[in-house]
């Protein structure tokens, strides 16, 4: 359906404009950040809650990301609200991707994760033709994040020491969701959108 992106270097607080519209909806939120001890504490979109689907975290502390979802977001134009734990993060990127034609009683399959600190980050999924797998990545500091073969990259955010990037693939038995980052430490989490016209296997 649509994008939108906003970031802060240390806010505790971020607020991003977003127009979502169509049917069988599904609202995904992202949270990446050079976390120094913070992460998420709510997500409204035009002040209805999100759920938190999953995160993850380097063990280092110097990435984190985390994913956030609404089934049938309201139709319009509204504000998404990241509150976070504090204003302690290196800089803090959210993405907004708004979804339509999902299965609205099954609208996402498991959610996969992964972190470490080398010049790949990646993860599989475990996908079906015709549905969708996405993606966020944060990477920490030097260069953006390149997306792997494939994959459509919906945004690409540098605020302080956060790399961010979201992408999307087509769906399939097993599907591996990877960027090119600097060596350093990266987060990563994907998970599989189901199509309105497909059953979960």
């Amino acid at each position: 359906d649509s994008t939108s992106t906003g970031s802060s270097a240390s806010a505790p607080s971020i607020t991003v404009s977003h127009t979502t519209s169509g049917a069988n909806r599904l609202m995904l939120v992202t949270m990446s950040t050079d976390p120094h001890g913070e992460s998420a504490t709510s997500v409204t979109y035009n002040g209805v809650n999100l759920t938190l689907v999953g995160a993850e975290e380097a063990a280092s502390s110097h990435s984190r990301v985390e994913i956030w979802q609404l089934l049938a977001p309201d139709v319009g134009t509204h504000d998404v609200v990241v509150n976070l734990t504090g204003g302690g993060h290196h800089g803090t990127a959210v993405g907004v991707i708004t979804f339509t034609g999902v299965d609205q009683a099954s609208p996402t399959i498991g959610i996969s994760t992964g972190s470490g600190t080398s010049t790949s980050a990646s993860t599989t999924v475990t996908s079906q033709a015709d549905d969708l797998v996405f993606g966020v990545v944060h990477s920490h500091g030097g260069s953006s994040p390149t997306a792997g073969s494939g994959q459509t990259e919906h945004w690409n955010t540098v605020v302080d020491s956060t790399r961010d990037s979201g992408t999307t693939e087509p769906g399939a038995v097993s599907v591996v969701t990877s960027w090119t980052v600097d060596n350093d430490d990266w987060s990563v989490a994907a998970l599989s959108v189901n199509a309105a016209n497909t059953a979960p296997t």
